[in-house]
C-alpha cells in the first residue's frame, strides 16, 4: 500500500476519533470550507496553522506521522490519554445526541472565533 499523503492522513484522524469535516474544523475553531478543501483535495496542503491545531487539540495523534506518514497516527501520549474519560462515538448515538454534541462543538468554535475577534481587537495578537 501506498503511503498517504496528508489529506489523507487528517481525514483518517476525522474518520478515527468520530468526528465530521465540519465537526473537526468547529473543534480546530476554523471555518468548515478550510477542512472541506483540505480533505477533498482542492487544496495542495494545509497550512501550518491547521497543522498545528490538529497537533495542539489532539495529544494522541503523533506529530511526526501526521507530517511524514512515518510510524503511526498515535503517539507514545495515546496510553496517557486512554487512561482519561473519552467521549463515546458510537454508531447507536441518537439523533438528538448527535445534534447536542454538533451543537456544542459549534458554540465551542464561535468561542473561539470571539476570543480571537476580542484578542486581535485589544491588540494582544
Amino acid at each position: 500500500m501506498s503511503k498517504l499523503n496528508i489529506q489523507d492522513r487528517i481525514k483518517n484522524i476525522i474518520d478515527a476519533l468520530g468526528f465530521t469535516n465540519r465537526s473537526f474544523s468547529l473543534k480546530l475553531g476554523v471555518d468548515p470550507t478550510v477542512i472541506h478543501n483540505i480533505v477533498a483535495g482542492r487544496k495542495s496542503y494545509p497550512s501550518f496553522a491547521i497543522l498545528e491545531k490538529i497537533i495542539l487539540s489532539f495529544d494522541n495523534i503523533d506529530a511526526k506521522w501526521l507530517l511524514t506518514g512515518k510510524g503511526s497516527m498515535y503517539g507514545a501520549s495515546r496510553s496517557l490519554v486512554l487512561q482519561e474519560p473519552m467521549p463515546e462515538y458510537s454508531l447507536a448515538r441518537s439523533k438528538k445526541e448527535v445534534a447536542l454534541e454538533n451543537e456544542i462543538l459549534h458554540l465551542k468554535g464561535q468561542i473561539e472565533a470571539y476570543k480571537n475577534v476580542i484578542a486581535s481587537l485589544s491588540g494582544s495578537k
